[in-house]
Parts: C-alpha cells; sequence; structure tokens
C-alpha cells in the first residue's frame, strides 16, 4: 500500500538521481527530485514529502546543511533525512550528521534491497505519526467541546445542599450562603 507524503532525493548528479530513482520507484510513492540543496528546501517547504534521501556532497550546500536546515524549520523537522555519502567513512561528518537528527547515514555503494527497505519503513512511520498528530488534533477539539462549563447552582439546589451541611454538622446555624 502506497502512502500519502512523497519521497524526496537530492543529489546534483543526474546519473545517481536516476539510479535512486529507480530503486525507490517500486516503493509506489510519488518521487520528487533536486539537484541542489536549496531546490530541497523549497520542494520540502511546499509538498508533502515523508522522507528526503539526500547527497552529502553537493556544490552550495551540503547535505549535512540541508539536513540542519530541514530540522530547524518548524514544518519540515518531522521529515527523515537519510544521508548518502560516496567519500568514504567520515566519522567526525557522521556524528555532526547524527546530532543534527539524521535518520540514517550510509556510505556508498548502497544495497538497493536495504535502501527501498529503510525508506519504506522511515516513510510508512512519518506518515502514520503524521496521522496519528491529526487524530490527536480532532480528538482535543472534540474533548474540548465536551468539557462542561461550571454553572451555579439554582436556588433550590442552593437550599438542598445548605440543608445537608447544616444537618451533618458541616455548617453552623445561622450561617448565611448567598
Amino acid at each position: 500500500m502506497a502512502g500519502t507524503g512523497s519521497i524526496l532525493l537530492v543529489d546534483d548528479q543526474e546519473d545517481n538521481l536516476f539510479a535512486l530513482h529507480s530503486v525507490l520507484e517500486t516503493l509506489g510513492r510519488p518521487i520528487v527530485r533536486a539537484s541542489d540543496g536549496e531546490e530541497a528546501l523549497r520542494v520540502a517547504l511546499r509538498q508533502e514529502i515523508s522522507v528526503a534521501v539526500l547527497d552529502v556532497i553537493m556544490p552550495l550546500m551540503d547535505g549535512v546543511e540541508v539536513l540542519r536546515y530541514l530540522k530547524r524549520l518548524e514544518p519540515t523537522q518531522h521529515i527523515p533525512v537519510v544521508l548518502l555519502t560516496g567519500i568514504g567513512r567520515d566519522d567526525t561528518l557522521a556524528a555532526k550528521a547524527y546530532e543534527y537528527g539524521v535518520a540514517d547515514y550510509l556510505v556508498k555503494p548502497i544495497d538497493p534491497w536495504s535502501l527501498r527497505a529503510e525508506v519504506r519503513a522511515l516513510a510508512d512511520l512519518c506518515d502514520r505519526t503524521a496521522e496519528l498528530a491529526r487524530e490527536n488534533r480532532q480528538l482535543r477539539e472534540q474533548v474540548s467541546h465536551l468539557v462542561a462549563v461550571p454553572r451555579q447552582p439554582t436556588p433550590a439546589e442552593r437550599a438542598r445542599l445548605t440543608e445537608e451541611l447544616l444537618r451533618s454538622g458541616h455548617l453552623a446555624p445561622g450561617h448565611r450562603t448567598s
């Protein structure tokens, strides 16, 4: 079953975008491509994105910087991000990416089956989280309508309560209740 949000692929190399698209198109979700970080941010702010797959090394704005912006902006901070790098293992860069909130940091070459499974799981989780947030808002609205507004007792109710308090000894005779 296909989800609602799109998969955002970001890489400055068209052949990498094509390869990623080929691997992920079987998930049945819309796929949106961006060739640089600025375009990726514009897309993420304008469309419903369920997962973003970003190359680390790009001109102008690298993938880690895009990740940092996505996680700082309220409308996009929920989007899980997978970073891909072809520069080999870099523990410092990976640590920075995890500090910024990356869902995963993968070193190329990437196993297509693993990437597909991870992107499916992250996208489904993102969609389900958004669905639960919508349901939560609806329930809060319904509950707020059910909360009774406190009302003043009627004179008859006040008299009955005063009698009960007098009988129980919790109210002294001659005490005035208004």
